[in-house]
């Protein structure tokens, strides 16, 4: 399995992957979604549980970088309260991999601002999920150059993402989940050497992750 079959090639017209598109609906429903660097929307009152929902949907504008001048797409999204969401994904530059290179932002309840991602822009990080507002996880991998790609974890404390540098795991993790305090899993695949996919995963447990 190469990493081209998750990202799509810079073109004319940047399409989202058909999994950005369904977490896109999905994530519709609770809280503001920035679609390709543009827009964003609140949910209609049939779709939310909010107990004063807004009545209508509105355009919000995203602050893509401008050096992504040939498309940027969002892959992901974590929201851990009403006022705090952040977004992963790649955009894609005159310079730009083939892939996109990482892009983030970070939603206050007001507007969307743009976010360092401390990572070579040829690496891949836009599977997200978060625990609080001071705890999020932003999973992925390094570029495939004939090597084996190297699993990437970056972990956010409420004011930027830092590289997790205990993680020693070849391969790319596709998503991560975290359904309570303290615990975390992150899930993906690596090639052997038949370039066979294999299923791996990593746990969180407040204090570090294992396999």
């Amino acid at each position: 399995m190469h990493r081209s079959a998750l990202r799509p090639a810079p073109a004319a017209s940047i399409h989202p992957r058909p999994l950005a598109c369904v977490v896109a609906v999905v994530l519709a429903t609770l809280v503001p979604f920035v679609s390709t660097g543009v827009t964003a929307a609140r949910p209609l009152p049939s779709m939310s549980r909010a107990a004063n929902p807004p009545s209508s949907w509105s355009t919000v504008s995203a602050s893509t970088p401008g050096d992504f001048s040939q498309g940027s797409v969002f892959a992901n999204m974590s929201c851990p309260s009403s006022t705090e969401c952040l977004s992963a994904g790649y955009g894609y530059s005159t310079s730009a991999s083939a892939y996109g290179d990482p892009m983030a932002e970070e939603w206050n309840g007001h507007e969307w601002s743009s976010l360092s991602v401390p990572v070579p822009a040829s690496d891949t990080v836009d599977a997200l999920a978060c625990l609080s507002v001071s705890e999020c996880w932003l999973g992925g991998g390094t570029e495939f150059s004939g090597a084996k790609p190297k699993a990437l974890l970056l972990r956010w404390n409420g004011s930027s993402w830092k590289l997790d540098s205990h993680l020693k795991v070849s391969g790319y993790l596709s998503d991560v989940a975290c359904p309570k305090p303290a615990f975390c899993l992150a899930v993906g695949w690596l090639e052997n050497s038949s370039r066979a996919a294999h299923a791996i995963a990593e746990e969180w447990n407040g204090t570090s992750w294992a396999s």
